[in-house]
């Protein structure tokens, strides 16, 4: 039997995104509402989403059938009708607030419906055709032989990255840097000693990933992160901490050295995990594993 879940949001779009990376595969969303708390007639309320997911039972999870080639068919809904079905459900509210609602009867939305499952069902992502062609591709991580991968964040946040980096290629290698040392890894200082790292990794065919730890309090090393001449450089940033925090110190990081991707973090212990967005920099590494978009 299928297992049913009820997770909260404060949009779609991240709903959706946590449900892609961390359920397991043919998990869906069977049923969507938007929340108001408080408030008065719809003012100063409080506004966020309740879905519930469906996980289906491992033991009957198929492999989805190859898609068939374009014929002219009518293509699935995508995006456009949810946002329909949403606006609907706020013009009844702002209807209700401008007392247009004892003029006529209130559309009926219904997030529960056969209909609705399907269109869930057809959604390819969360943009609509039109804006995806527009969004950048999700970054790789350089696994290639001698590669060297950066990630910078405060304290432990970079090591947390690297880690699960190199858990995906057996053998690369992971080294400290910065402000953040840690129990079982040796420590890079200076561009010496970086490039004796890299020259390990030639040698072993493996990459290394190198996580330059600043302080607590976002101070940069800038001098000492600049001469670490990375192949490619990650933020690994914690989309619960403050957004206005994250963004003052990967602003100082950036004028240290490039930036190439997001690394994000506890997408799941935050009501706004697409707050990382406004960093401007495409999502490439989420929680543990590859990002399947962009951005949230």
């Amino acid at each position: 039997m299928p297992t049913r879940l009820q997770i909260k949001g404060s949009t779609l779009e991240g709903l959706e995104a946590r449900v892609l990376n961390k359920f397991p595969a043919g998990a869906r969303i069977v049923a969507a509402e938007k929340v108001t708390e408080g408030g008065i007639a719809g003012f100063l309320a409080r506004h966020y989403y309740e879905a519930v997911v469906e996980i289906p039972d491992p033991d009957v999870i198929t492999v989805p059938p190859p898609a068939p080639k374009a014929t002219g068919a009518q293509p699935a809904p995508t995006r456009a009708g949810v946002a329909a079905l949403l606006q609907d459900a706020d013009d009844a509210e702002a209807a209700m607030r401008s007392g247009n609602a004892a003029r006529e009867e209130l559309p009926v939305v219904s997030t529960a419906s056969g209909a609705f499952d399907a269109l869930l069902n057809g959604l390819p992502g969360t943009a609509e055709p039109e804006a995806a062609a527009e969004l950048p591709a999700v970054p790789g991580v350089l696994q290639g032989p001698g590669d060297a991968v950066m990630i910078v964040g405060l304290g432990p946040d970079a090591l947390t990255v690297a880690r699960s980096m190199a858990s995906f290629q057996k053998g690369s290698l992971v080294r400290t840097a910065g402000s953040f040392r840690a129990e079982g890894y040796d420590h890079l200082v200076g561009s010496s000693g970086f490039t004796s790292v890299r020259a390990d990794a030639v040698i072993a065919g493996r990459p290394v990933f190198v996580a330059f730890g600043l302080a607590a309090d976002g101070a940069v090393r800038a001098p000492a992160l600049a001469e670490l001449k990375a192949d490619q450089v990650w933020l690994a940033v914690d989309a619960a901490r403050k957004p206005s925090d994250t963004l003052t110190w990967t602003r100082k990081v950036g004028w240290a050295t490039r930036t190439d991707a997001l690394a994000v973090l506890n997408s799941q212990n935050t009501m706004t995990p697409q707050s990382v967005n406004e960093l401007q920099l495409p999502i490439g590494w989420l929680d543990d594993r590859q990002a399947a978009r962009p951005h949230l």
